[in-house]
Formats: C-alpha cells, sequence, structure tokens
C-alpha cells in the first residue's frame, strides 16, 4: 500500500514537473538562494538592457591613441579582456557606457559607431520562474526519497533528482551570465591610422591653404 502510495506522488510530481516549465506567475520559491535574490524584478520603466558596442576610429599614431583608451577605461572602471594588434574589447560597467563612449569618440575621427541594445527582462523572469518551479520540485523529491522503502524506488527518485539538479545547474549558469551582462557592457574599439598625404598630396594641401588664405585676406 505504502510503495502504490509513493508511485501515485511521482506520478504527480512528474505532471507538476511538466507544468513548471510554464508557469503563470512571476514568483520566487520560499528558499532563495544568492542567484534568486541576485535578480530582483524592476519596475516596468525600468528593464534589464545589455549593452554592447563597436568604436572605429582614425588615428594619427595608433600606440599613443591605445595608450590614450587605455587611461579612459581605466577612468571609468574598465578592463580589457582581449587584444588582437589595434583591435580591443574592453569590459566596463554599464554605468560608465555612454560616458566613455563620449570620451572615446574624443582620440580620433569617428568612421563607424555601431551600439546592440538587448532587453533580457523576459529572459531573466523566465530563467526565474522556471528556477523557482524546478526548486520545489527537487524539495519534493527529496521528502519522497525520506519514504522510499524499496531499493526501486530510491533508484527512480534519484535518477529524477539528479535530472533536475542538472537543469537547475545550467539555469543558475544563465542567470549569472544574464546579471553579468546587465551590469557590465563590452565596449570594442578599432583603431585605423589615417592615411599620409604623399608629395602630389602634401602640394596641392599646400596651395590649397595658399588660396584659402589669400581669400580671408581679401
Amino acid at each position: 500500500m505504502k510503495k502504490t502510495y509513493i508511485l501515485a506522488l511521482l506520478s504527480l510530481l512528474l505532471f507538476i514537473n511538466c507544468r513548471g516549465a510554464n508557469p503563470p506567475q512571476h514568483s520566487l520559491s520560499n528558499h532563495t538562494s544568492a542567484i534568486d535574490v541576485a535578480l530582483t524584478e524592476p519596475s516596468s520603466s525600468e528593464p534589464l538592457i545589455s549593452h554592447e558596442a563597436l568604436m572605429e576610429l582614425l588615428v594619427e599614431h595608433p600606440d599613443s591613441s591605445f595608450k590614450t583608451i587605455n587611461r579612459i577605461f581605466g577612468q571609468n572602471n574598465g578592463l580589457l579582456i582581449s587584444r588582437n594588434n589595434y583591435q580591443f574589447s574592453y569590459r566596463i560597467p554599464s554605468a560608465s557606457f555612454s560616458k566613455t563612449l563620449e570620451d572615446l569618440a574624443g582620440i580620433g575621427k569617428v568612421k563607424q559607431r555601431l551600439i546592440n541594445s538587448r532587453d533580457v527582462t523576459n529572459q531573466v523572469f523566465n530563467s526565474q520562474d522556471r528556477l523557482s518551479s524546478l526548486k520545489k520540485v527537487k524539495e519534493r523529491y527529496l521528502n519522497l526519497l525520506q519514504q522510499a522503502n524499496s531499493v526501486s524506488d530510491m533508484l527512480s527518485i534519484e535518477k529524477e533528482l539528479e535530472r533536475i539538479s542538472g537543469e537547475i545547474e545550467i539555469l543558475e549558469s544563465e542567470l549569472k551570465r544574464l546579471q553579468s551582462s546587465i551590469d557590465h557592457s563590452i565596449i570594442n574599439v578599432v583603431l585605423k591610422q589615417k592615411k599620409k598625404a604623399g608629395i602630389i598630396g602634401a602640394i596641392g594641401k599646400g596651395i590649397y591653404s595658399g588660396v584659402k588664405w589669400l581669400f580671408v585676406r581679401n
């Protein structure tokens, strides 16, 4: 009789687990973890945004410009995460994202500026809801494991616990990644050296400057 009761509860939990993938409300488990509280639900006017930018600059001297760029990011608590010749990627607090782009624009001529802002609010909420549901189901399975009185029941419950624990780890990792993308933005910088004028170009520039000076004088 007790075995039949445990099997019935197992079937019910499996049904609840399947329905838990799309829970109807945004709710957190009573057993809240650090990851649960890290992502609190904002008001409707405060969406969760992930930013990434590409800034391509034309400069006279790329090496000295790189030193200036490093100084700008240092002043804004940025961190160099990769470098390939004159292509750089920095990780910076999102609060300093706009200011840093403005500072970079003063280094040289902006050839290209691209900003990708992605709203991850729904993705965060869906992951939180799924995580909360899985933790509740895991807690019920742990209670059932204490009541199991046969090896087959224990093995069946432990198999489900292993599967659910794996899904929980994946969701927790995903929430950490999302939180990181919200708190910190990525700025990619590409430096290109301005082409120096040849002899003919230099002569033409000199004639143009002379003619311009005469017109201004007159």
